[in-house]
C-alpha cells in the first residue's frame, strides 16, 4: 500500500508541476480528434483493408517460416510470447492504434500519414506473399 500511495503521489506531483502543459496536450488533443474520424473514413478505411492484408501476410509468412523470420522486432517480441497467429494480430491492433493516434495528434497531416502507412501496408503483404521471391530489400541484407 505504501508503494501504491508514493507512486500516486509522483504521478500528482508530475501533473501538478505540469498542469499548464498537460492543459494544453489535452486541448490540443480534443480539438483535432474533433470531426477526425469523419473527416478520414475513406483513408482509414484503407487503411484498415491494408492493415488485414498485411497482418494476414504476417500469419501465413511466419506460419510457413517461423516466428524468428518476422522483422518487425515488436511483432516478432508478441509472437515468441502468444503465437504466430495472436501476435499477429495484436501486434498488428497495437500498430493501428499507434497510427491513429499519431494521425489525430498531428492531424494537418494525417491525410498523408495514413496514405502513406496503407501503402506501407499494402507493400508488406505483397512481399510476405510474394515479394520474398523477387528481391530482398538491402535493408535486410545490412540487417541480416
Amino acid at each position: 500500500m505504501g508503494i501504491a500511495k508514493a507512486c500516486y503521489g509522483e504521478v500528482n506531483f508530475l501533473l501538478g508541476a505540469n498542469q499548464r502543459a498537460v492543459g494544453a496536450l489535452v486541448t490540443h488533443w480534443r480539438r483535432n480528434a474533433t470531426g477526425f474520424f469523419s473527416a478520414h473514413r475513406g483513408r482509414l478505411g484503407l487503411l484498415l483493408l491494408a492493415a488485414c492484408a498485411d497482418g494476414a501476410s504476417t500469419i501465413a509468412f511466419m506460419s510457413r517460416s517461423g516466428v524468428e523470420m518476422e522483422s518487425h522486432p515488436v511483432i516478432r517480441l508478441v509472437a515468441f510470447a502468444i503465437g504466430p497467429i495472436a501476435g499477429a494480430v495484436v501486434g498488428k491492433i497495437c500498430q493501428l492504434i499507434t497510427a491513429v493516434v499519431v494521425a489525430i495528434y498531428f492531424r494537418r497531416w494525417a491525410g498523408i500519414l495514413l496514405a502513406t502507412l496503407a501503402l506501407l501496408y499494402l507493400w508488406a503483404a505483397w512481399f510476405n506473399f510474394w515479394g520474398q521471391n523477387f528481391y530482398t530489400p538491402r535493408i535486410l541484407h545490412w540487417l541480416g
